[in-house]
């Protein structure tokens, strides 16, 4: 149960729309008084018969820092446990109803009296509307074009409702667990992914151990892929990255039954490690993340597809997590690990055979022999073409040459991956390919281990098969990464 919620009444008088708009305007709450979103929900509310309801802006004490972090890690069950959640994504904010349509161009009305009461009327207004054929609920940004697809606090509300009713500009959506529908009650985009039942634990869903592996490596590879829609995601607050993801990854960490690092799982640290910034890199200008998360930077997120199962070739030996507040899935104010593995010095240049489409890939160049060990990109330097907001960049791979004393640090063997003839089934090789990430030295030492202190500064693959003794010819190394 939600620390607070809104009783909206329910005489038989809150039924007529006319009465819910005036006792609405003239409640005392700007909030509820100047938003027209938050009228329309009540009207709705009462409709479907529902007298208690959630509203993130009235139930969380905005100006309360600790009721506001409290509440926002509580989100997870109010989202995952409500009957229906509401989207109102007709206009940019609040203040923007959704009930209410504005008909673009040549429209008719249609005056509508209902068969079974009298006291049901109003009126249909026809008008034309492209056909959305490829309406995906499994794709957290199949709203596009509307503010609300573009904000980070919306993403997990999509993913861990079990009902959710869309409303557009134009016309409404609905989806549950078993199917969805359009307003005109066509079904659009089968099969979809029941998310409640992918995030039930692995124990409630397979007998054996190999299942249980197999499940949780797919639950691992589906929060990289929602990160890749997250990671483009804007907030007007830097340090909330992790606040506005935090519902979905209690969610996860059920699932998982791991424990979660940083934006990252600890049973699958290495993996989770070899991100990269696939376009649109930006400082967030403030500390919220080690330098080894995708958190830490701002810009779209990707990583290898299909990179699990792998063969492990470095060890995390401890992690260092310090919480700001009691959400453990919420802000950060300390973070590092100690990590053993092989390093190896590199250096970077400007990718002499690489598709224009990764023009930001370096060739991973052994400083020592000046051949080629594998290709990489570095964390500030993003990929030249259009960014999300619709400007052109160029990659700036000049930068490469800039970057003094890197270290490749291996931390796994990757398959690569293929498709077959149906172009579907995907075929996936043995895990021989190298692949870790470039970090550099801090310039200090830890002062109680006297360990070398190291930060990462990018990511490094290869797609042939290394002698791997060729990258484990040096002694391991215990290192100290922030």
């Amino acid at each position: 149960m939600p620390t607070r919620l809104i009783d909206i009444g329910h005489d038989q008088a809150a039924s007529h729309d006319n009465y819910w708009h005036s006792r609405v305007a003239s409640c005392r709450h700007p909030a509820i008084r100047d938003a027209g979103a938050i009228q329309d929900f009540v009207i709705l509310s009462r409709r479907l018969g529902v007298r208690y309801v959630w509203i993130d802006a009235l139930c969380i004490i905005q100006d309360d820092g600790d009721d506001w972090a409290r509440e926002a890690s509580l989100m997870f069950s109010v989202y995952r446990n409500a009957d229906l959640t509401i989207v109102a994504a007709a206009g940019e904010s609040c203040h923007s109803g959704f009930i209410d349509r504005q008909a673009k161009g040549q429209y008719a009305v249609i005056p509508f009296h209902s068969r079974k009461s009298r006291e049901i009327s109003g009126s249909y207004i026809l008008h034309s509307l492209q056909e959305r054929r490829s309406w995906d609920a499994d794709n957290p940004g199949h709203m596009h074009g509307t503010s609300w697809a573009t904000r980070a606090w919306t993403f997990q509300e999509d993913i861990l409702s079990t009902r959710v009713a869309y409303f557009n500009a134009d016309t409404s959506f609905f989806r549950c667990q078993r199917v969805r529908r359009a307003e005109n009650n066509v079904m659009t985009h089968k099969p979809l992914v029941r998310w409640h039942q992918k995030l039930a634990p692995p124990s409630s869903r397979a007998q054996t151990e190999e299942e249980r592996e197999k499940l949780r490596n797919d639950l691992y590879e589906r929060w990289t892929q929602l990160l890749f829609e997250y990671s483009q995601r804007k907030l007007t607050k830097a340090e909330d990255k992790f606040p506005a993801l935090s519902g979905l990854a209690q969610s996860f960490a059920q699932a998982l039954d791991d424990e979660y690092v940083a934006g990252l799982w600890r049973r699958d640290l290495l993996n989770g490690m070899m991100w990269y910034i696939a376009s649109d890199y930006n400082d967030p200008g403030v500390w919220r993340a080690p330098s080894w998360s995708w958190a830490a930077l701002d810009g779209f997120v990707g990583a290898s597809p299909h990179m699990r199962p792998s063969i492990p070739r470095a060890r995390v030996e401890h992690v260092h997590i310090k919480h700001k507040g009691k959400d453990t899935k919420g802000m950060l104010t300390e973070a590092w690990m100690v990590i053993r593995g092989h390093l190896r010095p590199v250096s970077l240049r400007p990718a002499a055979n690489r598709p224009s489409m990764t023009t930001a890939y370096a060739d991973i160049f052994d400083r020592d022999a000046d051949t080629v060990l594998a290709f990489g990109t570095a964390d500030h330097i993003s990929p030249s073409g259009l960014t999300m907001y619709g400007t052109r960049k160029e990659a700036d791979t000049e930068q490469f040459e800039t970057l003094a004393k890197v270290w490749a640090l291996l931390l796994c063997l990757i398959p690569t991956f293929d498709f077959a003839e149906d172009d579907v089934t995907i075929i996936q090789s043995k895990p021989i390919y190298p692949s870790g990430i470039l970090v550099t030295p801090t310039g200090e030492d830890d002062a109680g281990s006297g360990m070398p202190v190291y930060r990462r500064v990018g990511w490094f693959n290869t797609d042939e098969k290394n002698d791997l003794q060729l990258w484990e010819k040096s002694d391991e190394t215990t290192v100290k990464l922030v």
